[in-house]
């Protein structure tokens, strides 16, 4: 199992919850700042998580 850290664990279940959620919405939702939320986002595509499908205005996140 990968371990997530508390802030990637958060955004996960977000993301879970509603796909195509926005980064403003999300930072909204979880309280952590935009840049780090960019961190964890990267984070998470980088050990193949998540992946974005789609432009950042339409698109949605997919869950692997």
């Amino acid at each position: 199992a990968v371990k997530l850290t508390t802030r990637e664990s958060v955004v996960l279940e977000e993301l879970q919850k509603n796909p195509s959620v926005s980064k403003k919405e999300l930072v909204e939702l979880t309280a952590i700042p935009k840049t780090s939320l960019d961190r964890v986002i990267v984070s998470l595509k980088k050990q193949g998580i998540i992946e974005r499908i789609g432009s950042d205005k339409t698109g949605y996140w997919k869950i692997n």
